[in-house]
């Protein structure tokens, strides 16, 4: 007789099941968001990184595949459809004439601002949560980025649990227990950052 292995019921597999369900409302959120505009999600998400980008909003093609983990081809067909409906342009570098960045133009920049609002019912539900349960949240989500990254499946995380000056669990209060070293002062778990322009990887 043949017997069938039960599915795990663990609670670590529950709570992966649980994170998969959530990366089900994002995906759903950010199609829903591009479809007002005829967009695609990648699309919509390419438009919303390049307005966020604390440089400004020209980055190199490479850096933002990297960023959406998406392979350089999938990420030309993309920029190429923005290009035809004239949301962006792709521009000699300043630094490198042969090297092109990505520039926003002034339709997509102001599609870019309609489409940050693309997770408004996630933010609306989060603002119900009390402020302590938020900020354990946040940190406990940095926690498992952080940890993700280390094994390859987030390629790139710009925050504060994977800085180097980042110091976790050194002070005392319960809402404020973690230190930044370049600001020289205690992080409250609300003020973690997800993608700081500060950021300097650990070496």
């Amino acid at each position: 007789m043949t017997h069938t292995p039960s599915a795990d019921n663990s609670v670590d597999a529950r709570l992966a099941a649980a994170l998969e369900r959530l990366g089900q409302a994002v995906r759903t959120a950010w199609v829903e968001a591009g479809q007002a505009f005829g967009l695609s999600a990648l699309q919509s998400q390419i438009l919303v990184y390049l307005l966020q980008n604390a440089q400004g909003a020209r980055l190199r093609p490479s850096a933002v595949a990297e960023r959406l983990q998406v392979t350089r081809a999938t990420l030309s067909d993309a920029l190429a459809a923005l290009e035809t409906k004239g949301l962006l342009q792709r521009i000699p570098s300043t630094i490198d004439r042969r090297a092109r960045e990505l520039k926003l133009t002034p339709q997509g920049r102001r599609t870019a601002a309609k489409l940050s609002r693309w997770n408004a019912a996630m933010v609306q539900v989060l603002r119900s949560l009390p402020a302590g349960e938020k900020g354990r949240l946040l940190d406990l989500l940095l926690r498992l980025i952080a940890e993700l990254q280390a094994c390859g499946l987030i390629t790139i995380a710009r925050m504060c649990r994977s800085c180097a000056f980042f110091e976790p669990d050194v002070h005392d209060a319960p809402e404020a227990p973690h230190h930044c070293r370049l600001l020289d002062q205690p992080l409250k778990l609300v003020e973690l950052r997800v993608d700081c322009p500060d950021y300097q990887p650990v070496e």
